[in-house]
């Protein structure tokens, strides 16, 4: 485990995380499905969301539904939001 992570910087710079160094854009679940990260750049700052228990919000849920079902969205991504829909029902 890293005693520092650069999500922001080097992270995006890669194109993994965002569009270049300090203009990230991602959307993360944790491996147990307990919490959402999401960070992206705002209109004078790097704005970070992080939501614990999201299988408590519905509009997630609903969200998250829709995104498991619609043919615009990967593959591998709906199957990931279709097993974490699963195991909070």
């Amino acid at each position: 485990m890293l005693d520092e992570w650069d999500i922001v910087g080097e992270g995006a710079s890669t194109g993994v995380l965002g569009a270049c160094f300090c203009r990230p854009a991602f959307v993360m679940l944790s491996l147990d499905g307990g919490v959402i990260l999401r960070c992206d750049v705002g209109e004078v700052s790097i704005d970070f969301s992080v939501v614990r228990e999201p299988h408590h919000a519905q509009t997630l849920v609903r969200h998250g539904e829709w995104m498991a079902g619609s043919p615009l969205v990967d593959e591998s991504i709906r199957s990931a939001i279709k097993r974490w829909l699963a195991s909070y029902r």
